[in-house]
């Protein structure tokens, strides 16, 4: 794992209500990360202000579902 993906999981996992490394496989929403639609706001505009990225929320729609998908698309405008 790259040390930017690294760094965008421990993030991830500070605005997730969960205990410990953030699971991949984990649902955002729900059952798994169980993140708020503010937490998660503030998650994507805290990424974008760490790394100096602009992101398109058209492109955090429904079909991102787990932490690797979200993940994998931030990583996108990050390494851009």
């Amino acid at each position: 794992m790259s040390d930017t993906k690294a760094a965008i999981y421990t993030l991830l996992g500070k605005f997730a209500k969960v205990d410990g490394p953030v699971d991949p496989d984990a649902l955002i929403f729900g059952d798994g990360l169980n993140m708020s639609s503010i937490s998660f706001t503030e998650f994507v505009l805290k990424v974008e202000d760490d790394f100096d990225a602009t992101i398109m929320v058209e492109d955090l729609g429904e079909d991102i579902k787990t932490a690797e998908q979200l993940v994998s698309t931030l990583m996108e405008y990050v390494e851009g």
